[in-house]
């Protein structure tokens, strides 16, 4: 029979109050759905970053993570990269071809796999060209760096493996400066909690920022001051402040070349083209602003555009034909990757990122470079 005191005065069984521990137990579990459901989401699925005082930030080393779908597992060796395990430099023999790529989000492979970025494609073709020789491609690029921070990367990571070939991939963008980082104030967990789908969807959804940045300490006025010079420089990224940043990036990869003719070596500056330069009205070359400051100093450049073009031309003919215009096809608010024109497996960009790359326009762009060094007599003969 039940007491009065655990009856209602209605006669029901008077109900169990959730203590301390059972609040916390509740709480947790609500973390872990939410967790849980926005990793199924997609959030999350980026590899993490740590403060670098010299870079600004850089991958945390030897992670394992789940990436987007088309991007499958994403990894970093022990330097930090997203690059399979290398040799350490002493171990490297004299013989061997070792390839250098510098670059941002688009050598780095975002939306594809790490066996379908040009690096590797380039790689697997001058190994088959070479079979007798040891040829090691590195994958240096980190997305978001600028041109001062792939230096930094060529000067603290690739000159000690006295590189045969060092190729700067470079955008139009690629001059902006460079933003200092100051890490955030420590707390406990605080590595942990940057690793997390709960962080990924924060940092993207309320604070709107979607290019890799680590948790960092809130925006100072110099912050905003380099943010408004790099929206100015992307705008017009050859003009004005942005061609004064272009002659500080040139003059910083002429102490690289200098450097690299020291040891045997030889910088490659390869153009990669913006979706607006090859599908737009104002279609042009961004290797044009520095390829009279290359050949004065012996710097070798490979320019994909033509062959982008030529390579997407059917499908420009079919929008056109459409009455379509290519920047709604190619937009990140318009564009849709499923696409269905007859000539979309064509588009060497993605449609719905017209930033990055697809599959198809990895391979033309180590195609391209290919071709281009074996034209200039590049591969084969240079000595470490």
């Amino acid at each position: 029979m039940p007491t009065a005191d655990s009856c209602t005065a209605a006669g029901r069984p008077a109900r169990r109050r959730i203590g301390p521990r059972g609040a916390v137990l509740l709480v947790l579990l609500g973390l872990v759905a939410l967790e849980f459901g926005l990793h199924r989401a997609g959030y999350g699925r980026r590899l993490s970053v740590e403060v670098d005082e010299r870079l600004g930030w850089h991958f945390a080393p030897d992670q394992s993570r789940a990436g987007r779908q088309e991007e499958g597992r994403l990894r970093t060796n022990a330097q930090g990269f997203r690059d399979s395990d290398w040799p350490a430099p002493e171990a490297v023999d004299d013989s061997a071809l070792i390839v250098v790529a510098l670059g941002d989000s688009v050598t780095y492979g975002t939306h594809v796999t790490q066996e379908e970025r040009w690096t590797e494609v380039l790689e697997t073709a001058l190994r088959t060209r070479h079979p007798g020789r040891r040829v090691e491609v590195l994958n240096m690029a980190v997305p978001g760096y600028t041109l001062e921070q792939m230096a930094r990367v060529y000067e603290d990571v690739a000159r000690p493996y006295q590189p045969n070939l060092v190729v700067f991939a470079l955008v139009d963008a690629s001059a902006k400066p460079m933003r200092p980082v100051q890490a955030g104030s420590g707390f406990p967990g605080r590595s942990w909690i940057v690793r997390t789908a709960t962080y990924d969807w924060w940092r993207q959804e309320v604070l709107g920022e979607r290019k890799v940045r680590p948790l960092a300490d809130p925006e100072t006025e110099e912050d905003r001051n380099l943010g408004h010079l790099e929206r100015r420089s992307r705008r017009a990224p050859f003009r004005r402040q942005g061609k004064s940043l272009w002659e500080v990036g040139l003059a910083r990869l002429e102490e690289i070349d200098a450097d690299l003719h020291e040891r045997g070596g030889q910088l490659v500056l390869l153009s990669l083209p913006r979706a607006s330069y090859v599908y737009g009205r104002n279609a042009r070359s961004v290797a044009k602003h520095f390829k009279s400051w290359a050949l004065s100093r012996r710097v070798h450049v490979a320019d994909p555009r033509l062959r982008f073009d030529s390579e997407v031309r059917p499908l420009l003919d079919e929008l056109d034909l459409l009455d379509l215009d290519p920047a709604d096809v190619w937009s990140s608010k318009t564009g849709r990757m499923d696409a269905s024109f007859e000539h979309a497996a064509l588009s060497l960009h993605r449609f719905d990122d017209p930033g990055h790359l697809t599959i198809r326009g990895h391979e033309l762009v180590a195609e391209v470079l290919l071709k281009s060094l074996s034209r200039a007599k590049l591969l084969g003969h240079l000595a470490r």
